[in-house]
């Protein structure tokens, strides 16, 4: 690698670090300009470095002039080099998150791919993957019916404490549907941004929450959960560990899967060790906080209308 061409990022998350040494100047103009990382990566905080400096992780990417050309070189437990052909810099967010998954279970926290707010004394975690109405139906609750914002795409809980350590601040909208008026009217589109890699709008809710944010009960929610193979009557705390486990452990490999190949050895990929850590913490929440889950079907309004009615209860 040409140092003399090589950019440094620092990149914090959640008391979790990395840095990321790239070739690739649009990756960093990426990183630090677009709104996709801070609605992907939680509490994220990112400045261009210098001096050498400490970090939980280290990445030394370099670009390779063969197309299609892709490699990892795991130096240490905290260090890999990876070699790839160009790539789209909204791809690399992605190719991030599995090391930060890693990282925040060595200190204790669980990164839930799921929406979270506030209401009535309730945390709400709306749980799903890709597609499934996590953003939608949770910028419904805050607009139009009064429910305190929380995280938008990832939340992290740290388990033995009892709170949410931090979430994405930025909500992805649809970009037809944020600016019809489809979500709500009381959408400001003055504080609309767009992504260069996405067609969707992202929005910074006016009020953020100071993290941790303690939960005293839990709702979660599943969109449609009838899709994933089950009815509403298996909605038990064993159904629930084990949708809780698949939503992170799939969401570690479809991001793995976007940036390369399954075969490479890559340093972050799941485990039996932190298989086994992920699956405990996972009853430790079921078992230390209140808790309900639910399944919603229907249309926006509905769905909303189903969350409001259970923590009203």
């Amino acid at each position: 690698m040409n140092n003399q061409s090589v950019s440094k990022l620092l990149i914090k998350s959640c008391g979790v670090s990395v840095v990321l040494e790239t070739s690739d100047h649009q990756v960093v103009d990426y990183f630090l300009n677009d709104p996709l990382p801070r609605n992907h990566i939680p509490c994220l905080k990112i400045t261009l470095e210098r001096d050498e400096i400490e970090s939980d992780f280290t990445i030394m990417h370099n670009i390779s002039d063969e197309p299609g050309n892709a490699a990892i070189q795991q130096l240490s437990s905290k260090l890999i080099k990876l070699t790839t052909s160009k790539v789209p810099p909204g791809q690399f967010v992605f190719a991030l998150l599995p090391i930060f998954e890693r990282l925040y279970e060595e200190k204790g926290m669980l990164g839930l791919h799921a929406a979270s707010l506030r209401l009535n004394g309730w945390t709400i975690f709306i749980v799903g993957d890709t597609k499934c109405g996590k953003s939608t139906n949770s910028a419904k609750l805050h607009f139009d019916l009064g429910a305190e914002f929380i995280s938008d795409e990832k939340s992290i809980v740290d388990v033995r404490l009892g709170v949410i350590s931090g979430g994405t601040d930025i909500i992805s909208l649809r970009k037809d549907a944020a600016m019809s008026g489809h979500i709500s009217a009381n959408i400001d589109s003055q504080r609309l941004e767009n992504s260069k890699s996405t067609s969707k709008l992202y929005y910074t809710p006016k009020q953020l929450p100071a993290y941790p944010v303690r939960m005293k009960k839990i709702l979660y929610v599943f969109p449609h959960f009838s899709s994933l193979g089950f009815s509403a009557e298996e909605m038990n705390d064993f159904t629930l560990s084990y949708l809780m486990y698949e939503n992170i452990t799939a969401n570690i490999r479809a991001c793995l899967s976007l940036f390369v190949s399954d075969s490479l050895p890559v340093p972050s990929q799941d485990n039996e060790k932190l298989a086994g850590k992920r699956a405990e913490m996972i009853r430790d929440l079921l078992g230390n906080i209140p808790h309900k889950a639910i399944d919603v079907t229907g249309d926006l309004g509905h769905i909303s209308q189903q969350i409001v009615e259970e923590v009203s209860r």
